[in-house]
């Protein structure tokens, strides 16, 4: 059983810090396995199997102790003893995590581009248990949801025309205005990660990434009310900073209609 776990203080510690695990570092593949290969179990384990067998994976006492590093914005792979950084992946270079278990192994193999090589490489991984191999995966869904979330809220002023302007009419023109905006996000996106499920945050990336794309003023209101609930609508009104500058006076009124204060 997994102990429980305070979501708004996990999801903190992803945006500021960083989520370890120790694991084996088995080895890297180039351009033989797709991301949809890495779905068919089948043609994965021939893979490793090959792998294994021509000595270009690193099992047992030859593989390499690491510490695999997840935060909201990238993974890393450190020496375990030195703490050196091998690799760093940026969370929008990864294709793909996933886990397959062989036993007694529990891998994880991460497809990602290099821009070194400039192509998708696969780095294999071999963890103690299972449940830190689902752990890992768990953790990098919640940092994509994180980010996903937040750049919405962020690029909400640089969403392309559809007969309106953009947030503020692109004033954020200069580095300290570009800078009180993004402390303006982190303030807000923070207080949704203490009131907000992780399921709730990506639901609320959703409703920002439709209303950016062509989704009405009014319904966007209706259904991020819906999503706020009675409990957390007090939070609806902050959204006025990111919202474009002709949305703002049907947002003020749909928040001065239902009682927001």
């Amino acid at each position: 059983v997994r102990p429980s776990v305070n979501m708004a203080d996990f999801a903190q510690h992803l945006l500021d810090g960083y989520i370890e695990k120790q694991v084996q570092y088995l080895g890297v593949f180039r351009d033989e396995l797709s991301a949809e290969d890495l779905q068919r179990r089948v043609r994965v384990l021939s893979v490793l199997d090959h792998a294994r067998n021509t000595g270009r994976l690193n099992w047992g006492t030859n593989s390499q102790p690491v510490l695999l590093c997840l935060s909201a914005y990238n993974v890393k792979i450190k020496q375990s003893s030195s703490r050196t950084c091998i690799k760093t992946f940026p969370l929008d270079a990864i294709a793909l995590l996933t886990y397959i278990c062989d036993a007694p192994d529990h891998m994880l193999l991460l497809l990602a581009n290099d821009e070194e090589e400039n192509m998708l490489m696969c780095h294999v991984f071999n963890c103690p248990q299972r449940t830190i191999a689902e752990d890992i995966c768990d953790n990098l869904e919640h940092a994509y949801s994180l980010m996903s979330s937040k750049e919405n809220v962020r690029t909400l002023k640089r969403k392309p025309e559809r007969q309106r302007s953009l947030l503020y009419q692109m004033r954020v023109d200069t580095r300290e205005e570009e800078g009180k905006l993004e402390n303006a996000v982190q303030e807000y996106m923070q207080k949704l990660n203490t009131v907000m499920s992780f399921k709730e945050i990506r639901e609320f990336g959703s409703l920002v990434s439709a209303y950016r794309s062509d989704m009405p003023i009014a319904e966007f209101c209706g259904k991020l009310l819906e999503l706020y609930g009675p409990d957390r609508k007090q939070y609806l009104k902050e959204m006025i900073l990111f919202v474009p500058e002709e949305d703002r006076a049907p947002f003020s009124e749909f928040v001065r209609h239902h009682g927001i204060a």
